[in-house]
């Protein structure tokens, strides 16, 4: 075989062969991190995101920090449990989170085993740098772990979209 393979960290595979280039987008067993938890939870993820996603955490893990994706994808029914639960953790019911159309992620660091805060401003400028949004930035209700790729028209367009079918592969078309 003439040509060369190499893995890139962003998802995307290089075919190298004579003068031709092309770059194939990775398939889901592509997103390997330190976790196996996050790994699977990146394949559950809008496939708009899911290489941003992974790009950033590969980032955090070259400057020595190992995060967790706890939440990514939520159905609406998962949502609603949430937002029933006392102390509140979330404002959003079911279809005003971003999380329903796997658009955000909840993610801590595990050090030595354990939930670790000390990074928390590094792991949010690594994010932001991937164009997320971070709950640790909203004015009320902060919500240090979040970070989503905002849509114009926010949650309720999205909704609309899912109402309307307006879907790809399980996804909302955005």
């Amino acid at each position: 075989m003439n040509a060369l393979l190499y893995t890139l960290p962003v998802i995307a595979y290089f075919v190298i062969n004579k003068n031709k280039s092309k770059i194939v987008q990775g398939d889901a067993a592509s997103f390997k991190t330190w976790d196996k938890y996050t790994n699977q939870r990146i394949t559950n993820l809008h496939p708009s995101i899911r290489t941003d996603v992974y790009r950033a955490i590969q980032e955090l893990q070259r400057k020595g920090i190992n995060v967790r994706i706890a939440s990514g994808y939520r159905s609406f029914k998962e949502q609603n449990e949430i937002f029933a639960k006392v102390p509140k953790v979330t404002k959003a019911q079911g279809g005003q989170s971003y999380h329903n159309y796997g658009l955000a992620v909840d993610v801590y660091e595990i050090k030595s085993g354990k939930l670790y805060e000390g990074n928390r401003k590094e792991i949010a400028a690594v994010f932001k740098k991937f164009g997320f949004d971070w709950g640790g930035d909203w004015p009320t209700f902060k919500d240090y772990p979040h970070f989503q790729k905002t849509v114009k028209g926010g949650w309720r367009e999205l909704l609309k979209k899912q109402k309307a079918g307006k879907l790809k592969n399980g996804y909302v078309i955005i």
